[in-house]
């Protein structure tokens, strides 16, 4: 087996390690708790990231946050080709260590039963806890979108008004039929164009 190690990501891992991460979701045939756009914000925030590669060869990568006592690891993605070689088990080592060293007491993931990085966390001694149900709420734009907006003139409208607005069934069917749908990369995309239009 070539022998691998475990280094710092830098800026020119992020495709490789986007590559990885669209492989892991297809594999597991889910969507993780955080956002790819979220992993990428840590990433390059300076919150802990590692990559496990061979050669030049990236093979995993591992990304966390820190929130005061309180770790979570975001991501633990591996190449299909390299799991099951202890390589996920070293990339959570490293991430604990950062994260002991910035006075994490307490670190966790959220995943769902089976997807990759579940038996690196298993092998690292973490325990999943049953009887415990995920809850989300999703606001599409984030408060420096807000004011965007209402130089636009336009505003942010309760999510729940489209649902209590009375009659024309019809006409909400047909709205609902052409509209179109936003993905995290979409709403993405769009946030790092408007922020370029913004700058000129």
């Amino acid at each position: 087996m070539p022998a691998w190690r475990v280094r710092d990501f830098h800026g020119d891992d992020l495709d490789r390690a986007i590559q990885i991460w669209d492989q892991n979701q297809q594999a597991d045939e889910t969507t993780g708790a955080f956002p790819l756009s979220e992993v990428v914000t840590s990433a390059r925030s300076g919150g802990p990231a590692v990559v496990a590669v061979i050669g030049d060869e990236l093979v995993g990568v591992a990304v966390a946050q820190a929130q005061g006592e309180r770790g979570w690891i975001v991501l633990v993605a591996l190449a299909s080709a390299w799991r099951r070689r202890g390589i996920g088990s070293a990339l959570i080592a490293e991430i604990e260590r950062r994260l002991w060293a910035q006075g994490v007491r307490r670190i966790g993931a959220l995943l769902a039963p089976g997807v990759s990085g579940t038996t690196a966390l298993e092998n690292s001694g973490y325990r999943s806890r049953a009887g415990l149900v995920f809850y989300e709420k999703v606001e599409q734009l984030g408060a420096s979108d807000a004011g965007l907006l209402a130089d636009l003139g336009g505003r942010m409208l309760p999510d729940s008004l489209w649902e209590s607005l009375a009659g024309m069934e019809s006409v909400k069917e047909a709205i609902e039929q052409t509209r179109p749908t936003l993905t995290d990369q979409a709403l993405t995309d769009f946030a790092e164009d408007t922020e370029k239009y913004v700058r000129m």
